[in-house]
């Protein structure tokens, strides 16, 4: 049976909650927020480039905090003065709380799997070396970063460990340990994708077989730990959505499947926009025959194309009607989960709290998707290997005599109800929307004036709603034409299929 999988981060919790929250009591209130009907597996984040439980082979992230001195003691002198008193409290909490062993024990209260996760490779904030969340090991040894000239720096991932030095990998694996030696947990998801790029470029095929023997050591923790426990271990990695992207960044999930290295493989966007094209049907036969559960991960965002940035960096938040247009389709191409990731109950969440319950609900069960409104966004894959071309659907201009053209999966076809395309207009080229003309699967739809669905992100000037006739639609891909009587081209940067049962 499908199901629903997600994954709280390592500082949501303490980040977003009053001091009084941070306790027991606090962390069984969140577990219980997230608890739905199709919840199979609660997967909690134990790191950043800290630890935010009490590591004694990895820095805390509460350390050089002293609760026996006041508001201007060191490790709050960049805080701004107005919020001293909480992050003082804050910390404070922390440092006596275990939040992952609480995590735990409410997750078995309630019947699910519990799993922790590390992040292999985490460089938030990495152009500000000063920082006090940073590693005193990433610090001291710039020269294990993947991109070690600091004349050469240009974004985060510069700044991320390169695991082709052994140090880096040694330093993983004793938090690993750790982790399996102090919690009782039913899985471990390895995140490679926070940050993905793990070598220096050039060097992602000698990558491959370090990361195989990494896994390898892995795999061999959790056994020895199953055996002392009672019961399996499982281990799960976040990939790149494309296998082949994966595959040229060294992340070779494949390999480690086949060797059983890994039992859960959650194919995923990393963090500007949902994908929802990504190629279940290729790692289904890629991972044939192997019993690996297969999980589509839905990231908070949604952007139609990277080329929106930088004048148009607003968050687009998804809601319900895009995270389950995502999951219908997910799911009808054979995804065993859908896994959402910064789908958070405050700050990291979805662009109306209103629509939390119905998308924790309903996305991890067909049977609840299809009788819900839906839409189907084009959007982009965001990760890419160093060197590897971008494959961009938008933005396309459309000229007379030169359609452009789109392929939408919505999944299950439509029994009753209506669908309509909607097509938006950049702010480059023609922004009248009505010498445009619209056929899906070769049928012409009727332009109209119908209400627009939202969001829609602000690159967008002007929108045009069409409607398909019934019947037409049908499972899978569907092709969406747009085509222009005018001469003037028309720079198209939105493509959707709304679909709203009777």
């Amino acid at each position: 049976m499908p199901g629903l999988m997600l994954n709280e981060d390592d500082s949501h919790f303490y980040a977003c909650r009053p001091p009084e929250k941070i306790n027991r009591d606090g962390v069984y209130e969140l577990v219980d927020h997230y608890i739905s009907p199709p919840m199979k597996e609660l997967i909690f984040n134990v790191n950043a480039m800290r630890a935010n439980f009490p590591s004694r082979v990895w820095p805390r992230v509460w350390d050089g905090f002293d609760p026996g001195q006041g508001l201007d003691q060191p490790k709050l002198r960049a805080v701004p003065a107005e919020h001293r008193q909480r992050v003082w409290e804050m910390y404070r909490n922390l440092s006596s709380l275990d939040i992952p062993r609480c995590w735990i024990e409410r997750v078995r209260h309630h019947g699910r799997s519990a799993w922790l996760s590390v992040r292999m490779n985490d460089v938030h904030d990495v152009d500000n070396l000063d920082l006090p969340g940073h590693s005193p090991f990433w610090r001291d040894h710039p020269e294990y970063w993947r991109v070690p000239d600091p004349q050469r720096f240009t974004t985060w991932t510069d700044r991320a460990f390169d695991y082709g030095h052994q140090p880096v990998g040694e330093y993983f694996v004793s938090l690993i340990e750790e982790v399996f030696d102090r919690y009782d947990v039913d899985g471990l998801e390895l995140d490679w994708m926070r940050f993905p790029l793990h070598f220096r470029p050039g060097f992602e095929d000698e990558g491959r077989e370090i990361l195989i023997d990494f896994h390898r050591r892995v795999r061999a923790l959790a056994d020895s730990h199953a055996g002392r426990r009672g019961h399996p271990i499982r281990i799960g990695v976040r990939v790149p959505s494309r296998p082949q992207t994966a595959w040229a960044m060294g992340l070779d999930a494949v390999a480690w499947v086949k060797e059983k290295l890994v039992d859960l493989v959650v194919i995923t966007p990393f963090w500007p926009t949902i994908e929802f094209d990504m190629p279940i049907e290729l790692w289904r036969e890629l991972l044939a025959g192997s019993g690996a559960t297969l999980a589509a991960g839905l990231e908070i965002c949604v952007r139609p194309s990277p080329k929106v940035w930088p004048k148009h960096d607003d968050l687009v938040l998804n809601t319900a009607e895009t995270a389950l247009g995502a999951a219908a389709s997910l799911l009808d191409r054979g995804a065993d989960r859908i896994y959402l990731f910064n789908y958070m109950d405050s700050g990291t969440t979805v662009q109306d709290p209103d629509d939390y319950r119905s998308i924790l609900n309903r996305a991890g069960d067909p049977s609840t998707i299809v009788d819900q409104p839906r839409r189907h966004v084009v959007t982009y894959s965001d990760t890419v290997a160093p060197g590897e071309p971008e494959a961009l659907a938008l933005p396309s201009l459309c000229r007379a005599g030169q359609p452009s053209r789109f392929r939408l999966h919505i999944g299950p076809k439509p029994e009753r109800g209506t669908a309509r395309v909607f097509v938006g207009c950049g702010e480059n080229g023609n922004q009248d929307t009505s010498p445009l003309e619209v056929h899906v699967n070769g049928t012409r739809c009727t332009p109209g004036e119908y209400p627009l669905p939202r969001p829609i992100h602000p690159v967008v000037r002007q929108v045009r709603g069409f409607a398909i006739p019934e019947g037409i639609l049908h499972r899978g891909y569907n092709c969406v034409e747009v085509s222009s009587a005018s001469p003037d081209p028309h720079e198209v940067f939105w493509i959707e299929i709304r679909i709203e049962p009777a």
